[in-house]
C-alpha cells in the first residue's frame, strides 16, 4: 500500500524533474489512462454483453426442451426423451441435462465428459429457476414441464461459458497491445512536440542561473514567439534591465557611503580619543579632588573634635560645634558626590570576601544608636535565627546601602521605632538568599515623591532639603550598588505613615558554623520576657523558642512581678528574666529591686537571672541601678550570637565558639613540624609578641625582622623552613620583598605566607602574584596559624608527643569573669585560660599604646595625617590582637577616615573611651595575677558560704550563675581544690547535678573543719 510518506516522496521527486521530463511523462500518463480506461469499458461490455446473451440463448433451450419432452415426461418414454437431450449437443456450451419426472426420478440424462456435474439436490421446485456465477463461467437453469396446469415433470440444464470467457480474453491482448502501439507513437510525437515550450523555459532558466552565479545582469534571454512563454522571456528580459539599471545606482550610492563612513569613522576615532582623554582627566581629577578635598577636611573635623575635647570657653565651643558639624556634612557630601561619579564612571568595583553578618549589622547600628537614643526613636533588630553567620561578598557597600537606608530612617523619623529586618528566603547549592528591610514610622511620602524618589541630586521635595539636608544621592548609590550586586532596591511608602525599603541579595556561603551546636548545648529554662514594645518580646520570643526555651512574656513591671509570683505559687519558678530598661510605670530598675526584695521576703523561692535589656548606654544604667544591678547587660538591638554567648557564661560553661578546655594543643598540633625554623617579618612589636608566643608554644624556633628588608637579608644569611610576611612595612612593603626573594633560585620553593588585615581579592591576587604559598588574614588565630604551617612545611621533622597542659599552672591563671573593653570569645579562642599569656600581652600593649591619645593629638595638631593613619593602623592591628574588638573597631574607623574620609565622622571620642577601658582593664587584670601569683590563702567561711549557695541551687535544680564558681575557685585558690573545681564545673556544664552535689558535699566538709578549728 502506498502511504503518505511516499506520496509526499513521488510528488518531491517529480517536482525536482526537467520540464522536458514533465511534459513527456504528463502526455504518456493522460494517454495512457485515456486508453486504459476505453479498452476496460468495451472489454466488460463485450464481455457482460456476451454472457447475456449466452443466458438467453439458454432460457430459450430449456423452454424448447420443456415443450418437446411433456409427451416422453407423460408417457415415460425414455428413447424420446434421451433423443431431446442429445440434441444439445450442437450447443457446446451445454455440458449436462436432465429430464426428472415429477417423483423425482431421472427418466433420461446426458453428459458431456467429464465437465458436467452432479444434479443438484434441491432442484423440485414448482418454479423457474436460474443459477449463475460469472467469475466461474457456469449457469444452471431448472426448468419445470406443465402440462394442462399439471407438473408432470423437470428439465435442468447445465452450462460452461469458458470457452466464451477465453474469447474474450483473446481479446483484450490485442487492445492491450494495440494500446501499447499507440503509446510509443504518443511517446515518439510528445518527445519531439515538447520542445516548443520546454525549450524557451530551458533557455529562461540557463540564463537566469548565469545571472545567479556570475552576477552578470547584462544577459538577455531570445524571445521565440507571442503566446505566453514569449511574454515570459520578455517580462524577464525587462526586469534585468532595471535591476542592471537599479545595481548601478546601489553600486554608486555604495561608494558614496563607503567614502561617507571612512570620514565618520575618522571623526569617531578622534572623538573616541578626546572622550577617552577626557575620561582619564576626570579620573584624575576625581583622584586628585578625593585628596585635595577630604585632606583639609579631615583636618578640620579631626583638629575641631581635639579642640572640643579640650574645654573651650563657650562661645569658643558654640564655633567649634558648628564648625565640625559643619566639616562633617560637607565631608558626606563630598563622599557621595565622589561615589556617584564612579558609579557613573562605571569604576565602582565590588569585593568578594568573607564577612560576619551580625558583625557588620552591629557596625551599622553603632553609627545610629546615639542619635536614635537622643531623637527617643526604639531601633529594632529582627534576625532569622536560620540566617548564616558567615557569607562572602562586599561588606563596606553592602553597609554602606544599610546605612544609607536606617540613617535616613532616623533622620526622617521623629516619633516611633525604626524596624530593620534580615531573613533568609532560600539556600540551595552553597548560596544563600537573603532579604533585607528597613521600615520607619517617619514622615513617609506620597506617589508623586515616589516616582523620582532615585532620581540622582533630587529629594522628595524642597522642603526635604530645607529640613533635612543631604545631597539627595544616597538613595541613587544604594540602588545601583544594589543592582551591582544582583538584587533590586524597592520601597513602599504613604504620607505619615513611614516607609519600607527592601532588597534580596544571593550570596555565597562562607564555612559552616557550629552556632546551632552550641543552642543546643544549652539547657531548657522558663523565661521572662519584659518589654513594652511588643516587637521587641516578639525578637525575643522567637530566638529563645528556637533555641527550646519556655518563653512567657509582660508587657509592664507590675506584670511582670505579677507573673513571677504566680509563677512561684504554682511552682513553676522562672529561671532567667530579659528586662527592658525604660518602660511606662516601673521601669526595669525598680522592677529589678523589686525581684530582689521578694527573694529577700521569701516571697519566691528561687531568684531568676535577671539580664537588662536597654537601648541606653551601660554606664548610664550602671549609674542607675545603683545596689540593683543586674546579672548581666545587653545593649539593643540584641544580637543572638551576644545573647547565646551570655546565656552559656552564665550557666557555667566557656563561650561556644571554642571552649578552653576542648582547643587543640598547638604543641600536638605542631608535631609534624616541630624544630621548623620560622622567620616572623613583622614591624608591630606587639603582633611580634603574639606570633612568637604563639609558635613557640607549638616547639618551632622563631628568628623575627622588623621590616621587609631586614627579612630579605635575614633569608640570604640563614636557613629557614618558611617565612611569616607582613605585607605593610616601612623601608620595604612585604610584596617587594617577597619578589626579591624569589628572583634568588635558591628561594624558589620556600614558603611565604602573607599576614596582613586586608582580605580583598586585590590583596590575594596580589600576593600571589608575588609568588607568596598562602594568606592568613589577621588577627591570626594560632590553630590556622598552625594548619597554614603545617600545609606549607614538608614533615622532615620527627614527630614528638607534645607535653599535657599543667592543669593547675591553667587553673591559677585563669581569666577572670568579665573583662570590659575585651571580646571574650575572642579570648577563648585565642587564649584559653592562660591568664599569664594574656598579661604578657596586655604589658607589651600597655607599654606601647598607653599614650595613643596623646600621640594621636599630637600628630593631628602637627597636621601629619599619613602618621597619624600609620599609628592608627598599628594600633587596630595590636587591639585586634589582643581581643580589644571595640578599640580596634575605633582606631580602623579613624584611620579610613584620615586616608580617604569614608569614616571621618565617627568622633575621636569613641576611640578615647575605648582605650581607657583597655588600659583600666590592663591594669586591673595585671593587679589580680600578681595578687594570685602571691599565694593567697583559702578563704574559708567565703567557701562555706558560696558553697551554701551552690548547694541549694542544686537542690531546686535551678540554674547555676557561672559567677559564684569564679568566686568560690578565687576563695580556694590550692592547687588541690582547683582540681576538685574543675570537675565541678564539668559536672555542671553536663547537668549531673547528682554528681555535683557529692562533689561540693565533700569541699563544703573541707571548709567547715577549717571554720570550726579557726573558731577554736
Amino acid at each position: 500500500m502506498f502511504t503518505g510518506d511516499s506520496s509526499l516522496r513521488t510528488l518531491s521527486g517529480f517536482s525536482n524533474w526537467s520540464l522536458r521530463r514533465k511534459l513527456v511523462s504528463i502526455i504518456m500518463l493522460s494517454c495512457a489512462a485515456c486508453l486504459l480506461v476505453s479498452l476496460s469499458v468495451m472489454v466488460a461490455s463485450s464481455a457482460f454483453k456476451q454472457y447475456r446473451n449466452a443466458l438467453h440463448e439458454l432460457s430459450g433451450l430449456a423452454d424448447v426442451l420443456a415443450e418437446n419432452g411433456q409427451a416422453a415426461l407423460a408417457f415415460a418414454d425414455q428413447a424420446e426423451a434421451k433423443r431431446l437431450l442429445e440434441s444439445l449437443k450442437e450447443h457446446p456450451e451445454i455440458v449436462a441435462s436432465w429430464m426428472v419426472s415429477a417423483d423425482g426420478s431421472v427418466l433420461s440424462s446426458w453428459r458431456r465428459g467429464e465437465a458436467a456435474r452432479a444434479i443438484p439436490d434441491d432442484f423440485r421446485q414448482p418454479l423457474r429457476e436460474l443459477r449463475t456465477d460469472f467469475w466461474s463461467r457456469r449457469a444452471e437453469l431448472f426448468a419445470p414441464v406443465i402440462k394442462n396446469t399439471e407438473l408432470i415433470g423437470y428439465v435442468l440444464l447445465q452450462a460452461d461459458f469458458t470457452a466464451q470467457w477465453n474469447d474474450q480474453l483473446a481479446d483484450l491482448a490485442k487492445g492491450l497491445g494495440a494500446a501499447g502501439l499507440a503509446l510509443i507513437l504518443v511517446y515518439l510525437l510528445a518527445n519531439r512536440l515538447q520542445r516548443l515550450i520546454s525549450r524557451p523555459i530551458e533557455e529562461l532558466a540557463a540564463v537566469a542561473r548565469s545571472i545567479g552565479d556570475q552576477k552578470n545582469y547584462g544577459l538577455r534571454v531570445e524571445p521565440r514567439g507571442h503566446d505566453e512563454i514569449g511574454d515570459l522571456v520578455r517580462a524577464f528580459n525587462t526586469m534585468l534591465g532595471e535591476i542592471q539599471l537599479r545595481d548601478k545606482n546601489l553600486t554608486e550610492h555604495r561608494d558614496r557611503l563607503e567614502l561617507e563612513v571612512a570620514q565618520r569613522t575618522a571623526e569617531y576615532l578622534q572623538a573616541k580619543d578626546e572622550a577617552e582623554a577626557a575620561s582619564r582627566s576626570k579620573g584624575l581629577f576625581l583622584a586628585n579632588m578625593s585628596h585635595e578635598i577630604r585632606t583639609p577636611m579631615n583636618a578640620i573635623v579631626g583638629l575641631s573634635d581635639l579642640a572640643l575635647n579640650n574645654n573651650p570657653p563657650p562661645k569658643l565651643l558654640d564655633y567649634l560645634q558648628k564648625i565640625h558639624t559643619s566639616s562633617l556634612a560637607l565631608l558626606t557630601i563630598t563622599n557621595d558626590i565622589l561615589d556617584y561619579s564612579k558609579i557613573e564612571a562605571g569604576r565602582m568595583e565590588l569585593v568578594g570576601e568573607v564577612f560576619n553578618l551580625e558583625e557588620m549589622l552591629e557596625n551599622v547600628l553603632n553609627l545610629f544608636i546615639v542619635r536614635a537614643e537622643e531623637k527617643g526613636l526604639e531601633v529594632v533588630l529582627e534576625l532569622d535565627h536560620t540566617l548564616p553567620p558567615r557569607l562572602i561578598g562586599d561588606a563596606l557597600r553592602l553597609g554602606q546601602v544599610l546605612n544609607n537606608l536606617v540613617g535616613n530612617a532616623v533622620k526622617f523619623t521623629e516619633a516611633g521605632e525604626i524596624h530593620i529586618k534580615v531573613e533568609q528566603i532560600a539556600a540551595a547549592h552553597g548560596y544563600a538568599t537573603l532579604k533585607f528591610s528597613v521600615r520607619d514610622s517617619g514622615i513617609g511620602m506620597t506617589p508623586e515623591q515616589l516616582n523620582h524618589l532615585f532620581q540622582a541630586f533630587t529629594q522628595a521635595d524642597g522642603s526635604i532639603t530645607r529640613r533635612f539636608g543631604g545631597t539627595g544621592l544616597g538613595l541613587t548609590i544604594s540602588k545601583n550598588l544594589i543592582e551591582m550586586m544582583g538584587g533590586e532596591l524597592t520601597v513602599q511608602s504613604q504620607a505619615g505613615a513611614g516607609s519600607v525599603f527592601e532588597f534580596s541579595l544571593i550570596l555565597p556561603l562562607a564555612e559552616e558554623s557550629n552556632a546551632d551546636q552550641a543552642s543546643g548545648q544549652l539547657h531548657s529554662m522558663r523565661v521572662l520576657i519584659v518589654d513594652d514594645l511588643d516587637i521587641s518580646r516578639q525578637i525575643l520570643r522567637d530566638i529563645m523558642q528556637a533555641w527550646g526555651f519556655q518563653v512567657v512574656e509582660a508587657a509592664t513591671g507590675a506584670e511582670a512581678l505579677s507573673r513571677l509570683k504566680t509563677a512561684n505559687d504554682a511552682g513553676q519558678d522562672f529561671e532567667l528574666v530579659l528586662l527592658d530598661w525604660k518602660m511606662p510605670g516601673l521601669d526595669g530598675v525598680e522592677v529589678t529591686r523589686a525581684i530582689k526584695d521578694m527573694v529577700r521576703k521569701a516571697e519566691i523561692r528561687h531568684a531568676p537571672v535577671i539580664i537588662m535589656v536597654t537601648a541606653f548606654s551601660r554606664e548610664k544604667l550602671l549609674t542607675a541601678a545603683g545596689d540593683a544591678k543586674p546579672d548581666d547587660i545587653l545593649v539593643k538591638p540584641v544580637m543572638p550570637s551576644v545573647l547565646l554567648n551570655t546565656l552559656t557564661r552564665l550557666q557555667g560553661g566557656e563561650t561556644f565558639l571554642v571552649a578552653a578546655q576542648d582547643r587543640p594543643q598547638l604543641a600536638a598540633m605542631a608535631a609534624g613540624i616541630r624544630g621548623a625554623h620560622i622567620l616572623l617579618v613583622e614591624d608591630n612589636e606587639i603582633n611580634q609578641l603574639v606570633a612568637r608566643e604563639y609558635l613557640e608554644s607549638a616547639g618551632l624556633i622563631v628568628t623575627v625582622a622588623n621590616n621587609g628588608r631586614e627579612g630579605v637579608e635575614a633569608v640570604r644569611q640563614a636557613d629557614f623552613d618558611a617565612v611569616l610576611m607582613d605585607l605593610q612595612m616601612p623601608e620595604l612593603d612585604g610584596i617587594e620583598a617577597t619578589r626579591l626573594i624569589r628572583r634568588d633560585p635558591r628561594f624558589a620553593d620556600l614558603p611565604i605566607i602573607a599576614m596582613t588585615a586586608a582580605v580583598q581579592d586585590k590583596e590575594r591576587n596580589d600576593c600571589h602574584a608575588a609568588g607568596m604559598s598562602d594568606h592568613l588574614g589577621k588577627p591570626v588565630l594560632p590553630q590556622t596559624l598552625i594548619d597554614v604551617l603545617i600545609r606549607c612545611i614538608k614533615p622532615r621533622f620527627s614527630p614528638q608527643r607534645a607535653a599535657p597542659p599543667d592543669p593547675d599552672r591553667a587553673a591559677s591563671s585563669a581569666l577572670p569573669f568579665e573583662l570590659p573593653g575585651f571580646d571574650p570569645d575572642y579570648l577563648a579562642k585565642t587564649i584559653g585560660r592562660d591568664g599569664a599569656k594574656l598579661k604578657r600581652l596586655l604589658d607589651g600593649f600597655c607599654e606601647k599604646f598607653a599614650c595613643s591619645e596623646e600621640r594621636l593629638r599630637q600628630l593631628l595638631r602637627a597636621g601629619d595625617s599619613g602618621q597619624a593613619a600609620k599609628w592608627l593602623h598599628d594600633l587596630k592591628g595590636a587591639a585586634g590582637v589582643i581581643g580589644a574588638a571595640d578599640l580596634s573597631r575605633a582606631a580602623a574607623l579613624l584611620e579610613n577616615g584620615l586616608r580617604d574620609g569614608a569614616r571621618a565622622q565617627i568622633d575621636t571620642a569613641a576611640l578615647a573611651d575605648s582605650l581607657n577601658t583597655v588600659l583600666q582593664t590592663a591594669a586591673r587584670f595585671g593587679n589580680a595575677e600578681s595578687a594570685g601569683a602571691s599565694g593567697n590563702a583559702p578563704d574559708w567561711r567565703a567557701a562555706g558560704k558560696l558553697a551554701g549557695q551552690l548547694r541549694t541551687l542544686l537542690n531546686g535544680n535551678d540554674f547555676v550563675p557561672h559567677e559564684l564558681l569564679v568566686l568560690l575557685q578565687d576563695a580556694l585558690p590550692g592547687q588541690n581544690f582547683q582540681r576538685q573545681l574543675r570537675t565541678f564545673e564539668k559536672q555542671i556544664n553536663a547537668i549531673d547535678y547528682r554528681q555535683a552535689e557529692k562533689t561540693l558535699a565533700d569541699l563544703e566538709a573541707i571548709a567547715t573543719q577549717h571554720i570550726q578549728k579557726g573558731s577554736a
